[in-house]
């Protein structure tokens, strides 16, 4: 799936977890037939799961970074 097509999904997936209360309804919203809308869901919390988890490694990684710097500094 190329890059474009990830934003769409997780846009519509993000606006389907704030605004819809059900997957019918989200699937009247964007003229989608049920299923449609089930696999734009879940493709969604899954690019969005990915994207969590990469900015979680990012916060620990600088967090770990900026944790040794501040060792070694006491270290000196």
């Amino acid at each position: 799936m190329d890059n474009r097509a990830e934003k769409v999904i997780t846009s519509m997936y993000l606006d389907y977890v704030n605004n819809f209360l059900t997957v019918d309804a989200f699937a009247q919203y964007y003229y989608l037939p049920i299923d449609e809308a089930r696999q734009v869901i879940e493709q969604g919390r899954e690019i969005q799961d990915k994207l969590q988890a990469q900015a979680l490694m990012q916060e620990l990684y600088t967090t770990k970074k900026v944790t040794g710097l501040i060792a070694n500094r006491r270290k000196s």
